[in-house]
């Protein structure tokens, strides 16, 4: 319970962190950085696109902060629009791009992803042909550059973070930016080579541009006044998630999910006080304790595992039959009367009747477990399932009891010297039903 109170202390804190980084960061990063994981991704294909302000002077430092809050704040909302990435801004430069999130990366073969990448282009341009037509507006000319290829894209710094893309691509995006007259946009040849047929350049051929540490490169300008206007935005209608149901989700994910391990979820989430000595007892913040939820919390943690847990008990009940099973044959059972009855009276031939009966009743309850924990309502029903459970195991551990009850017969009238090895093994196996009981009743954890 005190654990559940700290999980419900980290998901709140979580919680208001990824609030906030959400709008320093891409949305898919975030979980990571909640776990504090390393992030450095590397993309194939990315397009990415520099816009510089030219000419822009800083004579009111509050006038020029509040037009670069007003244009940046414009080119955030084409860019939502569009689906582009905003990458980051420095002084009067603003840095998007396309092909970085999961949702941008191809599926398919190389031809299929130079068709997708197309479509992001599409999109790319669209953004660009929109921040071109805020410069009657802002009265200020724009010089732009994009160019395509490999990155790789990671989060700096933990206080602070910034999300950053590495290669040599975005360097050359930014110097086909600087080569760019004022309201154009120079894009390179492998920016051409995928651009859509929709779009047009100016120079066929391209024109050529010196750039530092590379020389003469050939490089396009684009052709604006062609810009089809079927490449404009369309907002697909439909319901949205209430944030909070997102925020929700993601931090269960943060949680639960390493993002190199999907498919192997932890038995438990981390506590946030092995790793920022997050303290419960902080007189700011007290936890409320509700049963329901703590139920419910509780079960979904025993039930991520259960099944694993259950095939190993399974598994060793099987072995288990089998090496009891060839004891009694090693020890001519079926020849053996008892002195004195057991648990049950029992003639000697019917000992192996009643063990492999017991044994086969414990595992087809364990495998009606197995499926009944794929369900939906395994996981719903928690009181159901917790009793339910604590029966199957009263049942299972009466059924130990009398199998291995027919499994030994006693020798009351025949010294330990006198036995033969392997009589004095069947004498022990009433220590080897108290281990099988502890595994029994041990292996899984319950409610009460």
């Amino acid at each position: 319970r005190r654990q559940f109170l700290e999980d419900n202390l980290q998901r709140k804190a979580l919680e208001h962190l990824y609030v906030v980084f959400d709008g320093m960061v891409p949305k898919y990063v975030i979980p990571r950085m909640l776990m504090q994981k390393p992030i450095c991704d590397y993309r194939q294909r990315v397009s990415i696109l520099f816009v510089l302000i030219h000419d822009f002077h800083v004579s009111d430092a509050n006038a020029a902060l509040t037009f670069l809050n007003t244009y940046f704040g414009k080119m955030d909302d084409i860019c939502a629009a569009h689906k582009v990435t905003k990458i980051e801004t420095v002084a009067e430069e603003y840095v998007c791009s396309v092909g970085v999130v999961p949702e941008d990366l191809p599926q398919g073969d190389d031809v299929s992803a130079e068709r997708q990448h197309q479509e992001l282009l599409q999109r790319l341009f669209g953004a660009a042909y929109e921040i071109q037509r805020l410069q009657n507006e802002a009265q200020k000319k724009f010089k732009m550059g994009i160019h395509t290829g490999e990155i790789h894209a990671g989060v700096i710094g933990q206080k602070l973070p910034r999300f950053r893309l590495f290669g040599d691509t975005i360097n050359t995006s930014a110097r086909m930016m600087q080569k760019a007259s004022p309201g154009q946009l120079l894009f390179g040849e492998a920016t051409n080579r995928l651009l859509p047929s929709s779009l047009k350049v100016k120079e066929a051929d391209g024109i050529i541009v010196k750039m530092k540490g590379k020389g003469d490169v050939k490089a396009f300008c684009y052709d604006e006044t062609n810009f089809p206007k079927s490449s404009a935005p369309v907002k697909e209608p439909g319901p949205e998630k209430p944030k909070e149901m997102v925020v929700k989700a993601e931090v269960n994910k943060a949680i639960r999910l390493s993002d190199s391990e999907l498919l192997r979820p932890q038995s438990l989430p981390f506590l946030l006080s092995e790793k920022v000595e997050f303290k419960s007892h902080d007189p700011v913040k007290k936890a409320k304790f509700s049963e329901e939820k703590f139920q419910m919390w509780f079960h979904l943690g025993f039930a991520r595992k259960f099944r694993l847990r259950l095939h190993r008990q399974i598994l060793l009940m099987a072995l288990m039959t089998v090496m009891d099973v060839m004891h009694m044959e090693h020890t001519e059972a079926w020849d053996r009367p008892d002195i004195q009855d057991g648990l049950l009276p029992k003639h000697p031939t019917k000992r192996f009747v009643i063990l492999l009966s017991c044994r086969a009743v414990i595992l087809a309850m364990g495998l009606g477990w197995s499926l009944f924990a794929r369900t939906d309502a395994f996981q719903e029903r928690v009181q159901e399932v917790q009793w339910g459970l604590v029966v199957s195991t009263v049942i299972v551990a009466t059924l130990m009891f009398i199998s291995y009850d027919a499994l030994i017969y006693p020798q009351i009238l025949i010294k330990l010297t006198d036995m033969h090895y392997l009589d004095y093994v069947n004498q022990q196996q009433s220590l080897v039903f108290v281990l099988a009981y502890f595994i029994v009743t041990n292996t899984h954890p319950t409610l009460f």
